[in-house]
Parts: structure tokens; C-alpha cells; sequence
């Protein structure tokens, strides 16, 4: 669901849509799908009446945002479209990548690995690039579309950064509380963090060690993530791999303003 503008100064909710505000809560359910919904299903989702909720599908068709599959609905080309065109030009990215392949080809290229990017999208973490070793498991790479902002490596190294009021209307209160000493660790070892990324293969998900990406001024955009098979060995906050990890965030954000 997008960001209710409810939490705007007086005076402002004027200026927005409800109806785009109801197609991208559309869209967002269809996104975080794993099978095609129906126009019926997609309302209880975002607590609109079906009948609107049936003008916005229809209308997304139109427009190839969405379309039909399997008696229902699923993200459509045109998403694709704009997302290409987003990456194509995102600063993160561009910086990104000629670091990701000097540290994973050059200096672990034997390795079963993938290398990540990943930015915050409101609650979540999403992959923005990613390289991966020839020799990683290929279920490995298909299972890492996107993660709660405090159930990854990169997400829990992005938080502990924010301010506190910032946290909370990200995670809420008592997990913020919770996580506070981890946040503490990975402040205190220079913005590293080890764990298991959820949602991606296993029962645990794989192991992953991150590095916080800061821009110029400091600010936490992003986590460069390193996950894969036969990371136990490098699984510290002072390993080898992780100091290489830890400086290689730094050079891309000095790229970033």
C-alpha cells in the first residue's frame, strides 16, 4: 500500500490524487504477488470497492500496466518499461557497478557468490544491480526480488544510520526497540552486518555479509550485499571480506551527492 498523505501538514492533502494513490495500491498488491489475482481479491487487499477497484484494473490494461493471466491479473510490460528506464539513469547504479565487478571478478572470482545492490523502497529492500560468479546456484539468484528493510543484511545497515523517529515509522516501535543493539554492533564495526537474507533460498534464506552505501553528506541510500554459499568462513565483521566490502561501499558513495 502506497503512503497515506494523511501524515501531511494541514492544507496539503488537496494536492494529491486519490485515484493515482488507488492505482498504485493496485499495483503494489499485483507486485507482491506470487500468482495472479483477481479484480475481487485485489480489493480486499487494498480495502476498495470492487467496482472501483475493477475501473482501475481495467484501465491499467488499457495501458499495459497490468494484464490478464490465468483468470486474473499480473503486472504488465509497460512496468518493465519504466523500471528499465529508471535504472538506466539512477546515479546508484552507475556508480555501482564498475565497483562490483572489480570486487567479485577480480577478488573472489572462484567464488559461488552474488554481489548486490540493494535501495530502500519504503519498508522494503530492493535489488537495484546484482552480479553473480557462474558457479552460484542458479536458484540462489531467482529468489531475491525484494525484503523487508529489517529482515536483510543491507536493510538493518541502512537503519541503524537513520534517525530513531525514522526507524520507527519504517519498522515500528517494539522492533525498532529490539534491534537497537544489533544497530549499535553495525555503527560500532563501521556499517557491516551479517545474517541471513529472508526470502531468498533455504529454509534461512542465504547467508549474506552487507556494507552500508553513504552519499557524500552521510545520508544511508543503499547496501552493497555479498551472498551465496561457503560465506561461514568469512562471516565476521572484521574478515577480510568484509573490510574489501565495507571500502568498496565507501568509494561508490563518494560518487553519490
Amino acid at each position: 500500500m502506497t503512503a497515506s498523505p494523511a501524515s501531511e501538514p494541514a492544507g496539503t492533502q488537496s494536492a494529491y490524487l486519490q485515484s493515482v494513490q488507488r492505482a498504485i495500491a493496485v499495483l503494489d498488491a499485483l507486485a507482491r504477488s506470487s500468482e495472479a489475482l483477481s479484480a475481487r481479491e485485489v480489493a480486499d487487499l487494498v480495502g476498495l470497492d470492487r467496482t472501483i477497484t475493477h475501473r482501475i484494473l481495467r484501465t491499467l490494461q488499457l495501458e499495459q500496466m497490468v494484464v490478464r493471466h490465468k483468470g486474473g491479473y499480473v503486472p504488465g510490460p509497460h512496468i518493465l518499461q519504466l523500471g528499465n528506464n529508471f535504472l538506466r539513469r539512477h546515479p546508484l547504479r552507475l556508480a555501482s557497478l564498475p565497483y562490483q565487478i572489480d570486487l567479485l571478478y577480480r577478488g573472489y572470482p572462484d567464488q559461488p557468490w552474488a554481489l548486490s545492490v540493494l535501495m530502500p523502497v519504503q519498508r522494503y529492500m530492493t535489488v537495484i544491480t546484482q552480479i553473480w560468479s557462474p558457479t552460484a546456484p542458479l536458484d540462489s539468484l531467482l529468489g531475491m526480488p525484494e525484503y523487508r528493510i529489517d529482515e536483510t543484511s543491507s536493510g538493518r545497515c541502512i537503519l541503524a544510520y537513520l534517525p530513531t523517529d525514522n526507524v520507527i515509522g519504517l519498522i515500528g516501535e517494539e522492533r525498532a526497540k529490539s534491534l537497537e543493539p544489533r544497530f549499535a554492533e553495525i555503527r560500532d564495526a563501521g556499517g557491516v552486518e551479517i545474517g541471513p537474507e529472508r526470502g531468498a533460498s533455504g529454509p534461512n534464506g542465504l547467508l549474506a555479509l552487507a556494507a552500508v552505501i553513504r552519499s557524500s553528506n552521510g545520508t544511508p541510500v543503499a547496501g552493497l550485499t555479498m551472498s551465496g554459499i561457503g560465506l561461514e568462513d568469512h562471516a565476521r565483521r572484521d574478515s577480510r571480506l568484509a573490510v574489501r566490502l565495507q571500502r568498496t561501499a565507501e568509494h561508490i558513495g563518494n560518487h553519490l551527492d
